[in-house]
């Protein structure tokens, strides 16, 4: 399960107005695991 969510968020976060909300919402989860920053 984690892995889709890690796939869609990786789909999502080539949208640029979903790049600031995933920024948003890893901070408030304290999500490390999403590695967001790799890009």
């Amino acid at each position: 399960m984690m892995l889709l969510c890690t796939m869609l968020v990786q789909e999502l976060a080539q949208e640029p107005m979903v790049q600031e909300l995933a920024q948003e919402l890893t901070q408030k989860l304290g999500a490390e695991d999403f590695e967001l920053g790799e890009s």
